[in-house]
C-alpha cells in the first residue's frame, strides 16, 4: 500500500509547529537569519598549461569576498586550490607521499611550504603565497610542469567560485 497524503493537512500552508509567517524550514532558516543571501558564482572550463597564469591572474586581481580557483586532471588524480579570503591568498594540494621527485619540487617553487602527515598515499601540501602574489600563475605552471609533469597539450580543468557576504533577512 502506498503512501497515502493526511487529507486534514493543506501543504500550502504552515504547520502548526512553525513560527507565524512561516509555511516550510527554508521560511525558518531565511527569518532567523540562518541563510544568508549573497552573490554567489560558480564557473569551470577547460584549457592548457598555457593559460595558467592569466587565469591565476585574474582570479588574483579579482574583487572581495571569499574566492576559490581550482586548476587539475581528474584523471590523473592532480588538483590545486587557490583559496583568497580578503588580503590573504593561499594553496592547497596533495602529492603522491611516495614520489619524493614531486616533493623535492614543491620545495624548490615554494617558499616554506607546509607538509601534512602522509595519510592514504597522499601527502597533503599549504602554501601561504601573500608574499609571492605576482609570481603564483608562474609558480602553479612550473608545479604542474616539474611536479606533476603535466605536458602543454594536456586538458586541464579551472573552476572558480566565488562567495560575496550577504546579510540576514529579517
Amino acid at each position: 500500500m502506498g503512501h497515502q497524503p493526511n487529507p486534514f493537512m493543506n501543504p500550502n500552508q504552515r504547520g502548526v509547529e512553525l513560527p507565524e509567517g512561516c509555511k516550510d524550514l527554508m521560511d525558518v532558516l531565511k527569518k532567523d537569519g540562518s541563510l544568508r543571501p549573497g552573490a554567489e558564482s560558480q564557473m569551470v572550463w577547460h584549457g592548457v598549461v598555457s593559460e595558467v597564469e592569466q587565469r591565476v591572474e585574474a582570479f588574483s586581481e579579482s574583487g572581495a569576498g571569499e574566492r576559490l580557483f581550482s586548476v587539475g586532471i581528474q584523471g590523473r588524480g592532480i588538483r590545486l586550490f587557490l583559496l583568497k579570503r580578503g588580503e590573504d591568498l593561499s594553496l592547497n594540494f596533495s602529492v603522491p607521499g611516495k614520489q619524493q621527485s614531486a616533493k623535492d619540487a614543491v620545495r624548490r617553487i615554494f617558499e616554506n611550504p607546509k607538509f601534512g602527515e602522509n595519510k592514504f598515499g597522499q601527502e597533503y601540501v599549504s602554501v601561504a603565497l601573500n608574499p609571492a602574489k605576482n609570481s603564483v600563475g608562474r609558480m602553479l605552471v612550473e608545479l604542474l610542469v616539474e611536479g606533476f609533469g603535466v605536458l602543454e597539450g594536456e586538458q586541464l580543468m579551472f573552476a572558480s567560485y566565488e562567495k560575496t557576504g550577504g546579510t540576514p533577512e529579517g
